[in-house]
């Protein structure tokens, strides 16, 4: 903060990113952010963060145990990396910032030198992406475009078929591995509100017919490979 050595930071608590204000020593958290803090304006008077992709700006309070709770909207649907960092910039005069956008990926098959020898699926905000034992198929993570939910996908690796939805579930499914026989898939799920490791099929039948996907890893169980 001007003329001192006051200081804002942002914090990961666990109901969130916070930011919180240094003021000689004591903290005291100003709200939660989406995002970096910045001091923006000629005498850096401003303070700006984004929350739930809004841009917003505030002031620190006269006795800087605060904020002035302002919360001034300058702009909506600012981008954010999934590091947490916001996709803007200030001076003491001059705002920049960029609008999320969706990030269509394609998969490629590359040689052992590099070079590009075909493509996979269609477009899709593809996120992780693991082959099947016997390099017939793909379980993909990609993000749904109209729910905005992460799903896992059963992609062709020859574009014999069309792509299909593993997962249906308004909640993150993430992090497919393959068993070593190609038959069923573990992934991480938030189905039933709570992190969890589940098991299912993988095949090209509907979500929630077969065999029922079976609960082998709860809480912080991340699965990455499977013997």
């Amino acid at each position: 903060l001007p003329s001192s050595q006051d200081f804002t930071y942002v914090a990961a608590r666990n109901d969130g990113r916070r930011v919180v204000l240094n003021s000689s020593g004591t903290e005291r958290e100003l709200g939660t952010a989406s995002s970096q803090v910045i001091l923006a304006g000629t005498e850096r008077e401003w303070l700006l963060y984004v929350k739930d992709g809004t841009l917003l700006a505030d002031t620190p309070a006269e006795n800087r145990a605060g904020r002035a709770g302002l919360d001034i909207p300058l702009a909506f649907d600012v981008g954010t990396s999934t590091s947490g960092r916001a996709f803007y910039t200030a001076s003491s005069h001059v705002l920049f910032y960029a609008t999320a956008a969706e990030r269509p990926r394609r998969m490629m098959w590359v040689d052992m030198r590099g070079t590009p020898v075909g493509w996979v699926g269609e477009f899709g905000d593809y996120w992780q992406v693991r082959l099947a034992p016997d390099d017939s198929r793909l379980a993909v993570t990609a993000r749904d475009p109209l729910l905005r939910a992460l799903d896992v996908l059963m992609v062709p690796a020859n574009g014999a078929r069309p792509s299909f939805r593993l997962t249906t579930s308004l909640a993150a499914d993430t992090d497919p591995v393959w068993s070593a026989d190609g038959r069923r898939i573990a992934f991480r799920a938030m189905q039933r509100g709570r992190p969890e490791v589940l098991t299912g099929p993988a095949d090209f039948r509907p979500a929630g017919t077969g065999d029922p996907a079976r609960s082998v890893g709860t809480d912080g169980d991340v699965p990455t490979d499977w013997r």
